[in-house]
């Protein structure tokens, strides 16, 4: 009994993350009203004021340990955080120290100097102490995505054939790719069989996509959507992470099996397998609950439809 407790306690936290976050502001504004206790409503609104100056510190380093731990891009992280800490702290110098406003009636002591020198100290405090909440909720949400992976991770697991030279003495290339292939699909979630008559990956599973004189080398079981902005697609795979690419979606489109994925409309293409629910004209993918994808016209984008039909999704 209770480890299908702890199941459905950390399914619905991962899939309703958004709102667990929700949850912890407004415990927190409730709480720091309680704590400074206002006595008037200028004094609410002030503190509320830094409330929203507070929540805006969080979000903008949970979104620099994002770039940085989850999609390596270390310098735009870099620039975010450092751009983030120098035009804050202007604002905020201006705001208490330049300008006649009641947040600096309420919140600062006149009685101080105000100089850079007086400031700086405080304001650090201030931020590099919501940097260790942003960490903390950054680490909550990994955890959170590791339990999420959990139910499905071995279903949706590859599964390797030895290549022992007894195996390759008995049974050829193409018998190897076809025992394979039939064990990919029998682990797979019972949605749909892959028809794979139009494939345009190799026996592994291995899709080579070359950019320039770069060449990615992406697994089509890895891939729960595909997403297109501009002339940039961004593949979204299954362990959470995601690489974006200047390579066309239609292109992407022609060379994955189309018993696999299908176009839902102009800009994505989803995985079958990986479908979760579908829930007034959107569809919400495994790993990323919290996201609704739209989709697109019936008779534009039919092949969907079909399969929903098929396999009597709700």
């Amino acid at each position: 009994m209770k480890p299908v407790f702890s199941r459905l306690s950390f399914s619905f936290a991962s899939h309703r993350w958004q709102w667990l976050k929700f949850g912890f502001y407004l415990f927190y504004f409730f709480l720091i009203q309680i704590i400074n206790s206002p006595e008037s409503f200028t004094h609410f609104a002030a503190i509320t004021s830094v409330y929203i100056v507070v929540v805006g510190i969080i979000e903008v380093n949970q979104y620099c340990l994002h770039l940085c731990f989850r999609r390596e891009r270390y310098l735009i992280a870099s620039l975010t955080l450092v751009s983030s800490y120098s035009l804050l702290a202007m604002i905020t110098f201006y705001v208490l120290h330049r300008s006649d406003n009641f947040i600096a009636t309420e919140i600062w002591d006149r009685q101080f100097e105000a100089s850079w020198g007086t400031f700086m100290p405080t304001f650090s405090k201030l931020y590099w102490t919501f940097f260790k909440y942003a960490v903390i909720l950054f680490l909550a949400k990994q955890v959170l995505l590791i339990f999420r992976l959990l139910p499905f991770s071995d279903a949706a697991k590859l599964i390797t054939v030895p290549e022992t030279k007894a195996a390759l003495s008995d049974q050829s290339d193409k018998e190897l790719t076809a025992q394979r292939d039939r064990e990919v699909e029998n682990a797979l979630p019972p949605l749909e069989k892959v028809d794979r008559s139009n494939e345009r990956w190799d026996s592994s599973g291995l899709l080579p996509v070359r950019v320039g004189r770069v060449t990615y080398i992406l697994d089509v079981f890895n891939i729960v959507y595909l997403e297109v902005h501009d002339d940039t697609t961004t593949v979204y795979q299954k362990d959470g992470s995601d690489i974006a690419v200047k390579y066309p979606l239609s292109k992407f489109y022609n060379r994955l099996p189309k018993g696999r994925f299908v176009r839902v409309n102009e800009s994505r293409v989803v995985a079958l397998p990986y479908v979760w629910k579908d829930n007034d004209g959107h569809i919400y993918m495994r790993t990323y609950e919290d996201k609704g994808l739209k989709l697109g016209r019936q008779d534009k984008f039919p092949e969907y439809k079909e399969w929903k039909d098929r396999n009597k999704l709700k």
